[in-house]
């Protein structure tokens, strides 16, 4: 579970860069919405780069699979709130402006998830609002019909 002083070690160990204007991505382009359906993070995935972060423990990735070509990265990790957000950070190569979107099994990580990354300073992030497996949103990403992949090494 996340701590309150895990959030502020983000926001003062990470956050050199604050969260810019929603609504426009800078490149004349639409800013990233909030929430996501399943569909919609798969074609930003492909038109804008976007990362999905797979935020479930291993033990789901293993059951379900990770949305094909999401990082899994689990939100409970070791170093707490940090270590997450230091792993997504890694996973964009340090670019904060990168669109981002969380997914988990039903639509709950992923919002703390959302929270902690634009805390870290991260610009665009966004939440899957159906989960990979399903929520009272809608039947989710594999109920979709959008493709998985075996997570090697889970």
């Amino acid at each position: 579970m996340l701590r309150a002083t895990g959030i502020v070690l983000i926001v003062l160990i990470l956050s050199a860069a604050a969260p810019g204007p929603r609504g426009w991505a800078g490149d004349g382009a639409p800013a990233l919405p909030e929430r996501l359906t399943p569909a919609d993070a798969y074609a930003w995935m492909h038109e804008r780069d976007l990362l999905l972060v797979d935020v479930r423990t291993p033990q789901e990735w293993r059951y379900s699979g990770v949305p094909a070509g999401a990082v899994a990265i689990n939100l409970s990790d070791p170093g707490g709130a940090l270590g997450f957000a230091t792993k997504v950070l890694d996973a964009v190569r340090g670019d904060r402006s990168r669109p981002v979107a969380a997914i988990c099994y039903t639509n709950q990580r992923s919002q703390m998830a959302k929270r902690v990354l634009e805390y870290a300073g991260f610009q665009e992030v966004a939440y899957v609002v159906e989960g990979v497996m399903r929520s009272p949103a809608g039947p989710g990403w594999i109920g979709r019909g959008l493709p998985v992949e075996v997570c090697a090494g889970c």
